[in-house]
Order: structure tokens, then sequence, then C-alpha cells
């Protein structure tokens, strides 16, 4: 899935003919269905174990990749689709497994989307839509979510520190894994 999007937006992340976005490195793409901001070391266990009851009761889904948009000129996005209300589904028992393990969940509404570039001041996101516009990934299954920790800055890191298998339980890393995180964050 992955490589197949990357495909479609290689022309325009190679248009050195005028300033870009941000792009999001293919190793670092995911669907955050909770952001979490800060938390401290003490959240973690209550965390993993509410994911780990709230996403064993999330059946695995098929879905893929289609179309794009923009959240104003923040965010260049691809839209998730062939799993109608699955995606929200899952993000719903997330917010609650957050909620639960006492930690604050952001208050607008989530929306699926997988974010493939950030805007900067001079770059009006809009014109990238082009290769988005009709864009159909190959079906992909999801079958699990994981817990990440983010440090945000000019080269965004990911460390997984739990993954959970939709219908199934949690399988907590002793260690970061190297090439990124799931399709599904």
């Amino acid at each position: 899935m992955v490589e197949h999007l990357d495909e479609a937006l290689a022309s325009i992340r190679r248009d050195e003919s005028r300033p870009g976005p941000r792009w999001v490195a293919s190793s670092r793409l995911h669907v955050t269905l909770v952001f979490l901001g800060d938390l401290g070391e003490s959240y973690l266990d209550p965390l993993e174990r509410e994911l780990t009851d709230a996403l064993a009761t999330q059946d695995p889904f098929t879905t893929r990749l289609a179309g794009g948009g923009t959240f104003g000129n923040r965010i260049l996005w691809a839209g998730l689709e062939g799993a109608g209300e699955r995606w929200s589904e899952v993000a719903r028992a997330a917010r609650r497994a957050v909620r639960a393990a006492g930690a604050n969940v952001d208050a607008r509404p989530w929306e699926a989307h997988l974010t493939v570039a950030y805007g900067r001041p001079s770059v009006v996101l809009e014109k990238f839509l082009g290769p988005l516009q009709g864009y159909e990934s190959p079906a992909f299954d999801v079958v699990e979510a994981a817990l990440i920790r983010s440090a945000l800055g000019p080269q965004p890191t990911y460390e997984v520190l739990s993954r959970f298998v939709l219908g199934g339980t949690a399988r907590s890393l002793a260690s970061p894994i190297v090439g990124g995180p799931s399709p599904l964050g």
C-alpha cells in the first residue's frame, strides 16, 4: 500500500520548480486514532490494559486509500475507505479506552485520513492535491493498532510501545521497532 501511494505522489514530491510541503516519509506513515500529547509513564500500563480490552472487541477489516484533501493549509491527506464505518468504530473504541485509562482525548472530531504532508507558510497545499484526486490504492487488511510514542520536530521519530491485535491481545515490545509504525497507529 505504501509503495503504491509513493508512486502516485512521486512526480509532485520531486518537483523542485516550486516550494513544497514537508512530506511525511513513507516509513512514518500511520493513521492516528487518538492523539495523546505528553503523557507520563504512569499512564502506560493503564493505557495498555484498556486498549487491549477495547481493541479485542474490534474485528479486523479490509480498506483502501482513496482520494485526498486538506485540513486548511496545515495537512495534505489521503482518504481511508472500503470499510465504511469500521475506521470510526475502531477510533471510538480507542478513544473510550484512553478516557478509561484516565488520559485526556483531543476534543476535535476524528476524521479518517492518512497524513502525507504538512503545510508551510509559503505553500498552498491545495496545489498538491492533483495525484490524490481519483487515487485508489489496492485493498489492504487492518489487523492491529499500536501505541506509539512520538517525538515531534523537523525529523519526527516514532517508538512503538505496544501493538494490539484487533479481536486479540496486546504484544508489548521491549525495544523500538526499526522501520516505522504499522499503517494503523
